[in-house]
């Protein structure tokens, strides 16, 4: 989060979002396979700052629906090329072969970057396809406002960051329903946060739980730290 160099300055930028998931990754996975949802333009940031924390982009593809998400991970994992050895060897030996296709071993983890619905798409796919389960992490590029599902089966196993007002949580009644926005989230914390500042309340090391994340008071600094989200089988759940 860039510090703008003023006072009372509430940044709620997407680099939070980024920064937590990225540290978020154990550091025995090295080697990530980037897929990009269509028209993403901070692609090579998110890869600068992988690199920053010493992992391999071992691919990074853009998603751009003129192929199916199967075939995009079939692309990606080698898929094809499996398959095809085994129709030449069948010919050859005249004899049907069995068996699944063998994928690539050089990916550690994928790293979904769209929007949900994007998301609902591509991860099925890549369970489909894939022969192990890979770790899947997803940052969301904030182009709709589309909430998390109380049971996001598509999604199982996920790991992604985002605002708590997107997801099915204990929030009041007033922000249920059409509020649940980024912007309403954002809007609402820096009107809490007038309030904290100007009332009667000693800001030094304080944190206040909002609806877009952690907000942190340090010096004249305001940071958003966002949660991570878990998603289960029991449902979607702030780490």
């Amino acid at each position: 989060q860039q510090d703008l160099g003023y006072k009372n300055v509430f940044n709620a930028s997407k680099a939070a979002d980024s920064i937590a998931l990225v540290q978020a990754i154990p550091n025995e996975i090295k080697r990530i396979a980037i897929v990009n949802g269509k028209n993403n333009p901070d692609s090579q940031r998110y890869v600068d700052l992988l690199q920053s924390y010493e992992k391999e982009i071992v691919e990074n593809i853009e998603f751009n629906q003129q192929i199916s998400s199967q075939d995009l991970f079939s692309q990606i994992l080698l898929a094809n090329r499996s398959n095809e050895r085994k129709r030449k060897l069948s010919r050859r030996i005249s004899k049907t072969i069995e068996g699944k296709a063998r994928i690539r071993n050089d990916i550690d983890a994928f790293l979904l970057i769209g929007n949900l619905e994007e998301a609902r798409n591509l991860k099925p796919a890549l369970d489909y396809i894939a022969e192990k389960d890979f770790s899947v992490y997803f940052l969301n590029d904030w182009t709709s406002n589309s909430t998390f599902g109380k049971f996001e089966k598509d999604l199982e196993g996920m790991l992604t960051t985002g605002f708590p007002i997107m997801i099915p949580s204990n929030i009041p009644i007033i922000e249920a329903g059409d509020y649940r926005t980024r912007e309403f989230a954002i809007g609402y914390d820096t009107y809490e946060i007038l309030l904290l500042k100007f009332g009667a309340v000693n800001l030094r090391g304080y944190s206040y739980d909002g609806l877009s994340g952690k907000i942190e008071f340090t010096k004249n600094k305001m940071t958003r730290k966002a949660p991570l989200l878990k998603i289960s089988g029991l449902g979607t759940d702030l780490l």
